[in-house]
């Protein structure tokens, strides 16, 4: 075995095993929301109802997870040495239980990213009534009184104009999708 920190083990190694041995299984859908559904709708409500607080029980739930079911099994046999030997057992234990735990910080992460939105978006519907005129937009008016020949689409397609056609086209076209 290798030695590493608990946190260097955790931070990365579990994270980067599954990735090496199991590709397909970490870039499929295992993060899909139905796995942690009943989670993501109780911290929904509870989000709702508690906001911000939330974050405070959700640092304590995370700090007595580790004690109760990390840090407890970490105890070297030999208590003048901090080297733990983890077993494949325990191994995939913390594995499992690390990628449900991913699992559920997403799902949180996606309560709290929608909240503000939902926020910000109510913020502009509001605002955005307010506005009466736009700068630089023409009134009606002023737009009624311009002759109209041909397509309007075609306006930008005048004579004069900075226009590409061509290499010079096709290279801007390049370098904008590719």
């Amino acid at each position: 075995g290798k030695t590493m920190s608990l946190y260097e083990l955790w931070d990365g190694y579990i994270t980067q095993t599954v990735m090496r041995e199991s590709p397909g299984f970490w870039w499929g859908g295992w993060t899909h929301v139905q796995r942690t559904r009943v989670e993501y709708e109780q911290d929904g409500a509870r989000w709702k109802k508690e906001g911000v607080k939330l974050f405070e029980t959700w640092a304590e739930e995370t700090a007595t997870y580790l004690c109760n079911n990390i840090y407890i099994k970490a105890v070297p046999s030999d208590h003048h040495d901090s080297v733990i030997d983890v077993d494949d057992d325990l191994f995939e234990t913390w594995k499992r239980e690390m990628l449900n735990k991913m699992l559920v910080a997403g799902a949180r992460t996606a309560i709290v990213l929608n909240s503000i939105l939902q926020h910000r978006e109510a913020a502009n519907l509001q605002g955005g009534t307010a506005i009466s005129h736009i700068e630089g937009e023409d009134d009606e008016e002023a737009r009624s009184k311009v002759p109209r020949s041909g397509r309007l689409a075609d306006a930008h397609h005048r004579a004069g104009l900075n226009t590409r056609q061509g290499v010079s086209a096709a290279g801007i076209n390049f370098g904008i999708f590719f």
